[in-house]
């Protein structure tokens, strides 16, 4: 049987034939809904690992990798700052510390990407204005987390 081609940025479902764009990583056949399974060179490392170095992290985020260390970050944050109550530094200094474990956990999760602390600080005056009180207890809160260290490999 021959092969059939799709055509330019087009794929075939192997299960139901339909014709789908290369992107898409499940079948667009609300019937199918298969998925497209990425054949792996065992020979070549997928691109993202390739030339990279992974790190393991001990700790509370034991398990998670490593691939980029993120020392300005782009965009909003996707996890809300708390709003912080003032005359309680106990209280407020908890909710960064959350906060901050929050992010790091997301990005962990999604991409890989560890935030260091000027990146948490980035995020968090997003919320405040430079020079107010609370963008002041939110760096010095921040600067207090531990970070990982740089590991020369």
């Amino acid at each position: 049987m021959p092969k059939l081609h799709a055509g330019t940025g087009r794929k075939y479902c192997k299960h139901c034939k339909t014709i789908c764009l290369a992107a898409k990583k499940i079948c667009i056949n609300p019937s199918c809904l298969q998925p497209f399974v990425k054949k792996i060179n065992p020979n070549n490392p997928p691109p993202e690992v390739e030339g990279r170095k992974t790190i393991l992290i001990p700790g509370e985020y034991a398990g998670y990798r490593i691939l980029l260390s993120i020392h300005t970050p782009a965009g909003h944050c996707p996890i809300i700052f708390p709003k912080l109550i003032m005359e309680d530094y106990e209280s407020s200094k908890h909710l960064i510390e959350a906060w901050a474990h929050e992010v790091r956990k997301y990005f962990l999760s999604r991409k890989s990407e560890w935030f260091l602390n000027n990146a948490l600080f980035y995020y968090a005056k997003q919320s405040y204005s430079i020079g107010t009180a609370e963008c002041e207890l939110s760096r010095k809160v921040i600067s207090e987390i531990p970070d990982i260290q740089r590991i020369e490999v």
